[in-house]
């Protein structure tokens, strides 16, 4: 159904746009928007063998790593919270490793809502594996039932369909979820709770609960961030040493970008047709100063035609949406990150979690009304200098989103809930 409806999408932009492109009368809408391939893993299992040294963190990240190990030595729940672009993922596997090292776990499952945050997790366990020495052999899987140390990777709904299916889930010491501002989906909890049952029956124990947010709250609904806040039991993790203000102290030491928000113009067009016409003009202007840009359209059949047009203009382009093989959604993410792609369109796929330090400017071709969602946008670009960003970043807008939602606060924004 969803492909059907991006078909639909983009056969109507792409008639509206061959008026300003007659070139694009060559080319049938439907290349653009062509029936998807149902999604499909290519990575099952690894092995990683032991090494002799140890990741490296910053103070506040070695901090929230301490909080992290307590959390588990007591089986309890916390989420954590960093702002976007400051290592989350990293510092809760560096967590991880360490308490394997310790033999204070053996087998832990890692939740995330998309398979390219479950592909930035398991990545990010390789990397710091290479710089941590005293770990068991450790066996990354992406399926239920692995023995031995273990890193398991799905998907909530995945665990979610295998419970409700009967099959046993096996017993864990340790459940991270990350994104975890998004549990307010009922599935999601379920497949928390399915988690929890299992370890209860096989162990007597509740695993421990980590949840990953740089957002810890549902946007303005104030019943569902409560609901969050009881769900972690008021525990919330974050680091005394980046003081008042993380975003600011973080973009002060360059591990953070300076944001300069900057209008589309015309600022009143409306209409997503209009708006991707003023888009080509400013993605073709990005890709000639070499701009490394993520894009964010109204459609997903929106982000299929923008990225075939630059594509007709000499512009090296892609578009990633949820139909697309993994495989091929890797590739394409990968050739960005490596400066291969000057464009990269998607409608709301990496909104959340994705982490590519070679985004210099972000494009927002729609309005966003959910100051959570309008945080975690801006944040594709916050990657600072230090760790391999950029000193400072362009957020492209037509509607004031500032005006709407003011400056991204991490989760000072939701420092009127009493987390303890």
């Amino acid at each position: 159904m969803r492909s059907s409806h991006a078909r639909r999408d983009a056969a109507v932009l792409w008639s509206f746009l061959r008026k300003r492109f007659p070139s694009l009368s060559n080319i049938p809408p439907e290349r653009v928007a062509e029936e998807a391939h149902p999604p499909r893993h290519t990575r099952t299992n690894v092995t990683l063998a032991r090494k002799d040294q140890r990741p490296r963190l910053f103070d506040y990240q070695r901090d929230l790593a301490d909080g992290a190990l307590a959390l588990l030595e007591a089986r309890g729940r916390a989420l954590l919270s960093l702002p976007t672009g400051a290592g989350k993922t990293r510092t809760a596997v560096t967590a991880i490793l360490d308490a394997l090292a310790g033999n204070m776990v053996s087998r832990v499952i890692w939740l995330a809502p998309s398979i390219e945050l479950l592909d930035q997790a398991w990545d990010t366990f390789v990397d710091c594996w290479n710089a941590h020495g005293s770990c068991p052999d450790l066996r990354l899987s992406r399926v239920l039932g692995s023995k031995g140390p273990s890193i398991t990777f799905l998907t909530p709904q995945a665990v979610f369909a295998a419970s409700k299916s009967g099959r046993d889930l096996g017993a864990f010491q340790m459940v991270v979820f990350d994104e975890a501002h998004q549990l307010g989906a009922r599935t999601f909890i379920a497949s928390v709770d399915a988690l929890v049952a299992a370890s209860l029956r096989a162990e007597g124990k509740e695993p421990a609960l980590l949840g990953l947010s740089a957002t810890p709250g549902r946007g303005d609904d104030e019943l569902e961030t409560e609901a969050l806040v009881r769900f972690f039991n008021h525990n919330l993790l974050v680091s005394s040493k980046l003081g008042i203000n993380p975003v600011l102290s973080l973009q002060k030491s360059g591990v953070l970008s300076k944001l300069e928000f900057e209008p589309l113009s015309p600022m009143a067009v409306t209409g997503e047709g209009r708006r991707l016409l003023v888009a080509i003009d400013k993605c073709r202007e990005l890709a000639a100063d070499g701009s490394h840009t993520l894009v964010f359209s109204g459609s997903v059949g929106g982000a299929m035609v923008l990225a075939e047009v630059l594509q007709m203009e000499g512009i090296s382009s892609e578009c990633v949406h949820s139909g697309l093989e993994d495989s091929v959604r890797r590739r394409i993410l990968g050739d960005f990150g490596a400066g291969k792609i000057r464009v990269l369109t998607n409608q709301r796929l990496l909104a959340t979690g994705y982490d590519c330090p070679a985004i210099s400017d972000v494009l927002i071709l729609s309005q966003v009304t959910s100051p959570t969602l309008f945080e975690q946008i801006v944040g594709r670009a916050a990657r600072g200098p230090v760790t391999g960003g950029w000193e400072s970043a362009r957020i492209w807008q037509f509607d004031d989103h500032l005006k709407l939602h003011g400056l991204p606060q991490s989760y000072y924004r939701y420092q009127m809930y009493d987390w303890r």
